[in-house]
């Protein structure tokens, strides 16, 4: 019988540990991806127009910045698998939160707990899915993400359906939430903490990446970075903000867009955020033979200029002539174009942290926690800019996320930057 230090066993542990990996991957994409849309829903019970909900969305950032800075720390006292389990159950408790919100007010905290949750469990799974890629010593995380954009795609295609028959908010979420707490737990089981290699070859639970040079030493509490390093993680924050503008926003937009703007019936407005989610989807099904092909830098700027120009014609179009159907497939062009931004981001972080001799995990960490200060702020501005000229409008500044992006993030990938 194979034993897990025998070659055939320490294979089935590491098939057995993947799959419990893309299983939180797929938990985390399917819970707040089927609540995207019954947004109109959700708006309509609580009474709020564009800027109240805009301000509301705003309380995920709060909560997500708060999640983001501690679970760093969570991860290090409780493990990697532990947080992951925790984050991922907290996750499902506050999308219910959110569906039965009775007001604005209500809706805020409800989405404050669940950005709080989402970043979390985002940066615990990240972190998790890192160690397993360096078991391996190849990439595996362009594939996890894809996973994520199945569970994104299959749990908004649920919502919208809700959506479509008329079923409550509150039991269809609770519905997808008992399931995702299943699977999580079933994960969790089979996870296993993310381990350091020394010099000699001995594994152990992973701490702390030793500082580089050029690095002032210091405390493992207090890293002191050159002006260059601030530079560079400065520059991954913008990157990883202006993404959000230009991946998340579509997705908590569209549907309200579809139903207020464009007068679709609420099951075809549902469909905003899936057609996305489907869009990324596919192009995460291709993007790390691209990549291979392409190289990194020219993957993130055709893609990211073929979103910005898709966004600008498709709502154009939508706008003249009062109808869905050239948003829906702007959407999905969309989509596709920015699939590449996170893989390669969270890739980036981890290369970055060690590179400026960051704590380990402090690149996954960044990454998942600068999307906070991005929900945070642009909410407000969308939420704003739509209730002055537009939904519509509003939407398409998207666009101008995936322009930025495609300035500024090939200046901080490598050339063959690894997905993750």
């Amino acid at each position: 019988m194979p034993t897990e230090s025998s070659p055939v066993g320490s294979a089935v542990v590491d098939r057995r540990a993947l799959r419990a990996v893309a299983v939180s991957f797929f938990v985390n994409g399917i819970l707040i991806s089927s609540l995207l849309p019954r947004y109109p829903q959700v708006a309509a019970q609580t009474g709020a127009d564009e800027a109240a909900f805009g301000l509301a969305l705003a309380g995920a950032g709060i909560g997500g910045l708060v999640g983001g800075l501690g679970a760093p720390l969570v991860a290090r006292s409780a493990g990697v698998v532990r947080a992951t389990a925790l984050m991922g159950v907290l996750t499902a408790a506050s999308v219910i939160a959110v569906a039965l919100a009775p007001g604005v007010l209500a809706l805020a905290t409800a989405l404050s707990l669940a950005g709080f949750a989402d970043a979390g469990h985002d940066i615990s799974m990240n972190e998790a899915a890192l160690g397993e890629q360096s078991r391996r010593d190849r990439s595996i995380m362009g594939r996890l993400h894809g996973i994520w954009s199945v569970g994104s795609t299959g749990g908004g295609a649920v919502g919208a359906a809700m959506a479509g028959l008329g079923v409550p908010v509150g039991a269809h979420m609770a519905g997808v939430a008992v399931i995702a707490v299943a699977l999580q737990l079933w994960a969790a089981s089979r996870m296993r903490e993310r381990t350091s290699v020394d010099a000699n070859g001995r594994t152990g639970r992973a701490e702390v990446t030793p500082p580089a040079p050029g690095i002032a030493p210091a405390s493992p509490r207090r890293i002191r970075l050159s002006g260059h390093g601030w530079l560079v993680v400065g520059g991954l924050v913008f990157a990883t903000i202006a993404t959000v503008l230009a991946e998340q926003s579509p997705q908590d937009w569209s549907a309200l867009m579809l139903r207020r703007a464009l007068d679709a019936p609420a099951g075809l407005a549902g469909m905003g955020p899936v057609v996305f989610s489907a869009g990324i989807l596919a192009g995460r099904a291709v993007v790390d033979p691209l990549i291979d092909r392409l190289g990194p830098r020219t993957v993130i700027r055709f893609g990211n200029g073929a979103a910005a120009v898709a966004m600008a014609v498709g709502l154009l179009a939508a706008g003249t002539t009062a109808t869905a159907w050239p948003a829906l497939v702007a959407l999905a062009i969309a989509g596709a174009g920015v699939a590449g931004n996170f893989p390669l981001l969270f890739g980036a972080g981890d290369r970055i942290a060690a590179t400026l001799g960051l704590p380990q995990g402090m690149g996954a960490s960044i990454v998942g926690t600068a999307p906070r200060l991005g929900i945070l702020v642009l909410p407000v501005v969308i939420g704003a800019v739509a209730s002055a000229v537009g939904l519509i409008a509003a939407v398409g500044l998207t666009a101008v996320g995936s322009l930025l992006v495609a300035a500024v993030l090939p200046r901080i990938i490598a050339p063959r930057e690894p997905t993750a």
